[in-house]
């Protein structure tokens, strides 16, 4: 048996700096897949904010960072151990 570590990354919005632009809505490639599908996206904006609606769907690729031109969102690595038999 052997011990492997899981990672999830988890998207993290600073309420203050935001300012519910959508940026980072458009740029995440997981959340353009899930509306394809009808399926609950990972980020959305509502009532001027961007808030993080299903965070384990997130895959810590950064583009929802990089197209914040407020600096408002960071994804935290959030690491977790998984048993796997060998």
């Amino acid at each position: 048996m052997r011990m492997e570590t899981e990672r999830t990354y988890l998207p993290v919005v600073n309420k203050v700096r935001c300012t519910g632009c959508g940026d980072c809505t458009i740029a995440c490639p997981v959340d353009v897949d899930l509306k394809k599908q009808n399926e609950p996206t990972i980020l959305i904006v509502t009532n001027g904010l961007c808030i993080v609606q299903t965070p384990e769907a997130c895959d810590g690729c950064g583009n929802c960072v990089s197209a914040c031109s407020q600096d408002a969102i960071h994804i935290e690595l959030v690491g977790g151990t998984a048993e796997i038999k060998l």
